[in-house]
């Protein structure tokens, strides 16, 4: 149960190091291209539907594979 419960803690750990990761590598990107503006919201706007809509699509397979077992064409 411990080992889970480490892999478990290590898996969110490493999500989260992404995240910021790809924040802060959109953030760069903006303020490259332009210069002078804030545009920190955008870059929270764009990592939080990117990394939604990632959930929500692995959670539609997952729902759709489930309901399509023993399905024969």
């Amino acid at each position: 149960m411990e080992v889970l419960k480490a892999f478990t803690h290590d898996q969110r750990q490493a999500l989260q190091i992404w995240t910021e990761d790809m924040t802060a590598q959109v953030k760069e990107f903006l303020a490259e291209k332009y210069p002078g503006l804030d545009m920190s919201r955008v870059a929270d706007s764009f990592i939080h539907k990117f990394t939604t809509q990632a959930v929500a699509q692995k959670e539609s397979r997952n729902h759709q594979q489930k309901h399509s077992r023993g399905i024969g064409v």
